[in-house]
């Protein structure tokens, strides 16, 4: 936090690299709603990846979990619907190098956007990650 705060200072623009937040979690598109908040709770987020074979197929968030269940028909609970069956589109991805400035750009219209470095994913930057640096 200090170094990119320093880095603000100094007119360097932080990386997003140096903020995002390392060790993913996601969940596969496979498993059940219910797992998808079992992890929200755990973990504390709202936003979730959804992977395949360490790629981004998708994302499920807690709004889309709560769309889906207010607008529920006959086709069964939605704890035990397939996350593949809800998904979103998968978050935006940018490199490490790329600047805060875009990052809390993006962020205006989506819930995260992922991080990648030579093809893989490597971490996740959110708005609180954002508030870290301030």
């Amino acid at each position: 936090i200090f170094d990119a705060l320093e880095s603000l200072e100094e007119g360097r623009e932080t990386k997003v690299g140096e903020i995002m937040t390392r060790g993913l979690i996601s969940i596969s598109g496979e498993k059940a709603v219910k797992d998808a908040v079992n992890l929200m709770n755990e973990y504390g987020f709202s936003q979730i990846p959804v992977m395949d074979d360490g790629r981004p197929i998708g994302s499920v968030t807690e709004k889309t979990i709560i769309d889906k269940l207010i607008g529920v028909d006959g086709e069964g609970h939605i704890a035990e619907r397939r996350i593949s069956e809800i998904m979103d589109d998968p978050f935006p991805q940018v490199g490490e190098d790329a600047p805060v400035s875009l990052v809390a750009n993006m962020l205006r219209v989506y819930h995260a956007v992922l991080v990648h470095s030579k093809d893989q994913i490597t971490g996740i930057v959110t708005k609180a990650d954002l508030m870290k640096i301030l």
